[in-house]
């Protein structure tokens, strides 16, 4: 970066920023903002256990069949990868092991 992070935030316009306007919000918006805040805690909660445990799921044979060392250098990539590219930085680190 040229700029430090500080900087860069003073020229952020967030009134304008597209995210955050309502038009942007997902079908799943109007539901959810009707919900207590301790409802919505326990829902996302839930949610990110969901998603823990799948991921637990996905690496464990991985794991078993690579070793953890391995298995983690390829999550790292894969991850770097974006999801345009989470395949081939996938591959990429298959192809060049521990």
């Amino acid at each position: 970066l040229k700029k430090g992070i500080l900087e860069l935030n003073d020229e952020l316009d967030f009134d304008n920023y597209p995210v955050l306007h309502s038009f942007n919000y997902g079908r799943c918006h109007q539901p959810l903002a009707r919900l207590s805040s301790k409802k919505l805690e326990t829902l996302l909660n839930a949610a990110g256990d969901a998603r823990v445990f799948k991921k637990m799921e996905r690496y464990h044979d991985r794991i078993l069949l690579n070793g953890y060392e391995q298995t983690l250098y390829e999550g790292v990539a894969e991850a770097l990868g974006y999801p345009a590219n989470k395949q081939p930085f996938q591959t990429l680190a298959e192809s060049l092991p521990l």
